[in-house]
């Protein structure tokens, strides 16, 4: 709150105090007045929290994810590249660069498992034989 010093050394100069018992003693007592604040305030922008987002390689299966951490959260996303971009998150979908990596990852890590898969079953065709 802003006041006005009414006399004493500091009188007709203003301050701005915090509202108290002590300057409502004050305030009271003739010492100090409420002085109105003609200058308009400016309003307090915070600017929204934006999400931080990377890719994932989950340590237990090796699937590869896009992770979005906001406000405290770690979400993932796992599945086809092509509806990636429908994972939203606050609002904020992933950048390209994360989707144009993601896709890379994916498409090579699902590589690798077909190519386990088929050398799996070779191995069982060969078991199977002998």
């Amino acid at each position: 709150m802003n006041c006005k010093y009414v006399f004493g050394p500091n009188a007709g100069q203003t301050c701005h105090v915090p509202r108290d018992q002590f300057i409502d003693i004050l305030i009271k007592s003739g010492v100090l007045e409420i002085a109105d604040d003609q200058t308009p305030r400016q309003p307090v922008t915070v600017p929204a929290p934006t999400p931080k987002w990377g890719i994932k390689k989950m340590p237990t299966s090796g699937e590869v994810v896009i992770q979005c951490d906001h406000l405290n959260t770690t979400m993932y996303y796992r599945g086809d590249p092509a509806n990636a971009h429908t994972f939203k998150v606050g609002g904020f979908a992933p950048p390209d660069e994360v989707l144009h990596a993601y896709a890379l990852q994916w498409k090579s890590a699902a590589g690798l498992a077909n190519e386990m898969e088929v050398n799996y079953e070779r191995q069982r065709q060969a078991k199977e034989r002998s």
